[in-house]
């Protein structure tokens, strides 16, 4: 949010979920990071075994 004020925004677009459970908002992380161009495949590795 301090970025967003520093660049003069009024909002900042955001996505709000309802999540159950841990399980479900490591899941949800675990997604969001893999789509990302720049992840390296040791956090990837990370990732699928904190899910385990």
């Amino acid at each position: 949010m301090r970025a967003a004020r520093d660049l003069g925004m009024q909002s900042v677009p955001a996505f709000v979920m309802d999540v159950q459970s841990d399980e479900e908002m490591i899941e949800l992380s675990l997604i969001e990071n893999i789509q990302r161009e720049d992840l390296n495949p040791i956090d990837e590795a990370n990732g699928y075994q904190t899910l385990m």
